[in-house]
């Protein structure tokens, strides 16, 4: 979670961006959240009252939400990427501003390939969080607030009904998550050896061909190939079946607010559009539930990234001035020798 908030911290840069980004998700919030209350309208006043007059009302508000809920979208999107590009940029330099910083001892250790998976693979991974992730959660769990105040309001009965899931939902959630951060983390890694290893081959290929060396550097590339596809799909083997489960879920409340709200509509307890709507926001509410896992993949992998990348930025640098050093001014590139 500090590494997370380390790098929401880069965005302190751009705060009228945020502000603008969070300006449009509060509007597609708002129409998302307008729409079923208005299929509710157009049910009971237009279709059941025989009004074609708040039918077509209704209608006509419905293509507005629509229409604001897409420019919104758009906003959205573009933003997120805006920021998410910037932050990118930000990382990049600060992480090639220390490696330049730090020690022909620290380079002698390190493998480039590494180096070079760190300012691309894990800058990557960081600027996905926070261009599909940061907006998404935060519309996620402000729509989710938003729709169960309307369910509550709506009927408290079939509210609970759908409320009762949610903590289960969220406690396995959890255990993906613990099982699948280290994973990530591995992989990180072993996409470093990965660009290590090909970066020797390339810079080096006159001497492998000289060698006759091309088998042997083609087992070594295929050995940590390997150990990326096996990796990765250890990681999201785990969350693939996150994503079904949830789903299966969803779909066990959803039979359950048919199966109750139906009897509330046959005995004159409930209006038709009333459970109608309720349904559609149950898919409301869903839809975050669902995005909740894809969320937590995302978050863990860019945690896993982040870390990394801190690894380097925040490493002090072994050669640093002598305290009292003055600095050196007007050099004119002669060299003289006194006393020696």
């Amino acid at each position: 979670m500090r590494t997370l908030l380390r790098l929401l911290g880069y965005l302190r840069h751009h705060l009228g961006m945020v502000a603008l980004a969070y300006l449009s998700l509060a509007g597609a919030i708002a129409f998302t959240a307008l729409t079923p209350w208005m299929i509710r309208h157009a049910i009971d006043a237009g279709i059941q009252s025989r009004s074609r007059g708040a039918l077509i009302g209704a209608g006509l508000a419905i293509i507005g939400f629509s229409i604001g809920k897409g420019l919104c979208a758009y906003l959205q999107s573009y933003l997120g990427e805006y920021l998410s590009q910037a932050v990118a940029y930000d990382l990049r330099r600060d992480f090639y501003l220390k490696v330049q910083s730090l020690s022909f001892a620290f380079h002698d250790q390190v493998d480039t390939g590494q180096m070079m998976s760190r300012a691309t693979v894990d800058v990557d991974a960081s600027r996905q969080f926070l261009s599909m992730g940061l907006l998404r959660a935060a519309y996620t769990f402000s729509l989710a607030i938003v729709v169960a105040i309307i369910m509550l309001l709506m009927n408290w009965r079939l509210a609970l009904l759908v409320f009762l899931a949610i903590p289960i939902v969220g406690a396995l959630s959890a255990v993906f998550t613990g099982r699948t951060r280290p994973l990530w983390a591995q992989v990180q890694q072993q996409l470093g050896v990965e660009s290590s290893v090909l970066q020797e081959s390339i810079a080096g290929i006159r001497t492998v061909q000289a060698y006759g060396q091309e088998e042997r550097q083609y087992e070594r590339f295929r050995a940590a190939n390997w150990a990326v596809r096996e990796l990765s799909l250890r990681a999201n083997r785990i969350a693939a079946f996150n994503q079904p489960f949830l789903l299966y879920v969803l779909n066990g409340i959803a039979l359950g607010i048919l199966w109750y709200g139906g009897h509330e509509v046959l005995g004159g307890a409930l209006t038709l559009g009333t459970l109608v709507a309720f349904t559609e926001y149950q898919a409301q509410l869903a839809a975050p539930v669902r995005t909740f896992g894809f969320l937590l993949n995302l978050g863990t992998r860019a945690a896993s990234a982040g870390e990394r990348l801190f690894e380097i930025i925040d490493r002090p640098s072994e050669v640093t001035d002598a305290p009292g050093a003055r600095p050196l001014r007007d050099v004119r590139g002669h060299v003289r020798y006194e006393g020696v």
